[in-house]
């Protein structure tokens, strides 16, 4: 049955949420029209995006054709990223009263176990341990989260994740960022990449886009028109352009609200100017000429709630974006997602390593994830020398950036790889990439995850690509959207087990 709510039936795309109450009892149906978007459709009737993609089994990068039939999952509050008390409170807000105590209570233990409910026969993420053979790697990141834990005003416990396609699959992070908010608050998306650089681009909780002629250049890129010069994003993209009137922009919501907006932005000689907008009105201005190139910052704070924040040309000169960012005030987690298709843990000596350093220190992160592994396994002429030497270089560029923070290397997830039509099964050297990053992670003074264990070791991609429903893409590289949270939901789990491990241990003796 096609229930479609009365607002949507009038005004088409891109609609304002109304009263829902009607429809949260069963299941809805709806028939997608052209020009639709997933976030437009979860925002007008009350759900996430993420619970769109989970109920329809959507990847990050299926296509909303005109005339599909999503089934809209009818808990609307339960599809929520994070705990909340009623309709208008911001995702993620932190708990008050005995019944959402409970309810964040209860999702924190679901995400300790790592074992969300699964059928008979299906295949699930086993329960890991963080690797930490020095004791002290998340030390900044464990004190963080206690602040932010005990209600400290404006505590926030920011996390950089880098990382290749899985890392830019939005049901991945998303699924870390729920179940961290669901304990600590949410601090909100955190850092985008600036525009639309690819089609499929779809952060969680917020819609991003472009308005007029934009070039986007990308590390590692290919092409005649990117310039290849190292000077990027955090994300590993650029957007830049002289055209008067292009801009970039941001939109929240209520339910997932943000109440400080910032872009960062290349300095550079000949550069040119932007307006600022927020909700269509001008409040600031950035000016881009400088002698020399420079990573400069702008915030723009305000109550938070349903928002647009806008970056418009001016006409004056080139305006190179790297980046946008929304969040929250705190306490809570924010989770920036600084992620490439195709990337490469050596990608990140490609960047112009002082502005490189410059970007990562703007967003002072307590904790620094990395995950990379599945491209260079690939690689049929792969020298696991070469490879540690080159991984070994791109941690302590990190940590030379950042040394304060915390530093969490993470494996790659299995894989099986295709021959004269049969699958073959986990790469022979796929475990030995993963011991060589564990090396790495230890001589960086990096906690370590291993993803590829928590799927069950060799074999495992093939396992979850038969499972009922199916945890793997058909490529068996990639997860389907189910697949990577549950993936998602076994990292959180071991942080949080970690963290409460350390919270329950003994004070250390005092050395007299």
């Amino acid at each position: 049955m096609n229930r479609e709510p009365p607002a949507l039936a009038r005004l088409g795309p891109g609609l304002l949420l109304l009263s829902w109450a009607a429809f949260a009892a069963a299941d809805t149906e709806h028939e997608v029209r052209r020009g639709e978007t997933l976030w437009g459709i979860a925002r007008a009737y009350g759900v996430s995006v993420e619970a769109l993609r989970e109920a329809n089994d959507l990847a990050d990068a299926d296509r909303l054709l005109a005339g599909r039939r999503l089934r809209i999952p009818a808990d609307a509050s339960a599809a929520s990223p994070g705990p909340s008390r009623r309709r208008d409170t911001p995702v993620g807000s932190p708990p008050a009263g005995p019944a959402a105590e409970s309810a964040a209570q209860d999702l924190a233990r679901t995400a300790g176990s790592a074992r969300p409910p699964v059928a008979d026969g299906e295949a699930a993420a086993a329960e890991i341990a963080l690797e930490d053979p020095g004791g002290h790697a998340l030390d900044r990141w464990f004190e963080r989260l206690a602040r932010v834990e005990q209600g400290t005003p404006g505590a926030v416990a920011g996390v950089v994740h880098f990382g290749d396609s899985h890392t830019a699959t939005t049901s991945f992070t998303a699924a870390i960022r729920r179940v961290l908010a669901g304990r600590f608050g949410d601090a909100g998306p955190g850092f985008l990449q600036p525009g639309k650089p690819w089609p499929t681009y779809d952060p969680a909780d917020v819609e991003v886009g472009a308005e007029g002629s934009w070039t986007y250049d990308r590390v590692h890129g290919r092409g005649e028109t990117n310039l290849g010069d190292g000077r990027f994003g955090l994300g590993g993209w650029s957007a830049r352009s002289a055209e008067p009137g292009a801009a970039l922009w941001v939109e929240t919501e209520p339910r997932a609200a943000a109440g400080v907006f910032e872009v960062q932005y290349l300095v550079q000689p000949g550069g040119g100017s932007a307006e600022l907008r927020l909700d269509g009105e001008v409040v600031g201005r950035v000016e881009t000429a400088g002698a020399a190139a420079a990573v400069e910052r702008r915030r723009v704070r305000t109550e938070e709630g349903a928002h647009r924040f806008e970056v418009r040309v001016l006409g004056d000169g080139e305006v190179r974006v790297l980046g946008l960012a929304a969040e929250r005030s705190g306490p809570g987690v924010r989770w920036d997602v600084l992620a490439t298709n195709g990337a490469r843990a050596e990608w990140l000596l490609e960047w112009d390593p002082a502005l490189f350093g410059e970007a990562l220190a703007h967003r002072d992160p307590d904790l620094v994830v990395l995950l990379y592994g599945t491209n260079e396994v690939e690689d049929e002429d792969l020298d696991l020398g070469r490879y540690a030497a080159r991984l070994s270089e791109a941690l302590a560029r990190v940590r030379s950036a950042v040394p304060e923070a915390s530093c969490l290397l993470v494996g790659p997830p299995d894989l099986s790889h295709r021959e004269r039509r049969r699958w073959q099964g986990t790469p022979a050297r796929l475990p030995e990439l993963i011991e060589v990053q564990r090396a790495a992670a230890a001589e960086a003074g990096c906690a370590f995850f291993d993803l590829f264990a928590a799927m069950g070791g060799r074999g495992a991609m093939d396992r979850w690509a038969t499972a009922d429903p199916p945890l793997a893409a058909r490529d068996r590289v990639h997860l389907t959207a189910r697949g990577y949270r549950q993936i998602g939901e076994a990292l959180a789990g071991a942080l949080l087990r970690a963290y409460d491990a350390r919270r329950a241990a003994p004070p250390a003796a005092a050395v007299e």
